[in-house]
């Protein structure tokens, strides 16, 4: 199964991808999100139909408070949507509702990309946790991306379409093991090197000493 962590909207705590036969996952706040999931189903449908021989299974995952009527219409929403793109729930589809850290974690660690798809999003850690635990990362060409995921060398940046999205996952499928260890470990390093504790505060004290800035900020 290839096990897909799908990260949508803002709300994102972490997110990625993995080869167990096909399996998406979004990790994010039952809260509305509409475009993302649109974005999600109907992603997931294309890969389905690009790979009619694997198991693909779309994974949403996020906090989920019962007491909130906003949580349980979304959740209703989620169910609704993903019903109407054919998609059956426990089979193609799997809600989980406020997942415990360690399995959280486990998923990024099973996983062999991360899809986010966020556009006109600021930062985003979510794509740096997912790099540094050695994973590809997919994200819109947009926001923060542009300066956390190097295209081609760490994941892809592609238009905020699904079809562009599954062009770069089967580019990646396609490239199987190796080129996902070789994003994998690009990434990792990436983070190491320019988005670490240390490499921060030196930026800082380098900015408040009125020094120049290292190659990563004479780059931007």
């Amino acid at each position: 199964m290839v096990l897909l962590l799908f990260a949508v909207g803002v709300q994102v705590s972490f997110s990625a991808y993995h080869t167990l036969k096909s399996m998406v996952i979004p990790i994010y706040i039952f809260q509305p999100c509409f475009s993302d999931l649109a974005f999600s189903f109907s992603f997931l449908a294309l890969l389905k139909k690009s790979h009619p021989g694997k198991e693909l299974r779309l994974v949403m995952a996020g906090g989920y408070d019962p007491r909130l009527q906003e949580n349980l219409e979304h959740y209703s929403e989620l169910c609704r949507c993903a019903e109407e793109a054919g998609l059956r729930e426990g089979e193609d589809v799997e809600f989980l509702r406020s997942p415990s850290e360690h399995r959280k974690l486990e998923l990024l660690h099973r996983s062999s990309a991360l899809l986010y798809t966020p556009s006109g999003e600021h930062f985003g850690i979510v794509p740096v946790e997912a790099m540094y635990c050695g994973l590809p990362v997919v994200a819109v060409a947009d926001g923060g991306p542009l300066e956390t995921v190097a295209d081609g060398a760490t994941g892809f940046l592609r238009e905020a379409r699904p079809e562009a999205f599954a062009g770069a996952m089967n580019v990646l499928l396609k490239g199987g093991e190796a080129m996902k260890r070789d994003m994998g470990e690009s990434g990792r390093r990436r983070v190491q090197q320019r988005f670490s504790f240390d490499t921060f505060t030196e930026e800082l004290c380098r900015a408040v000493a009125g020094q120049p800035g290292t190659e990563r900020e004479q780059e931007q």
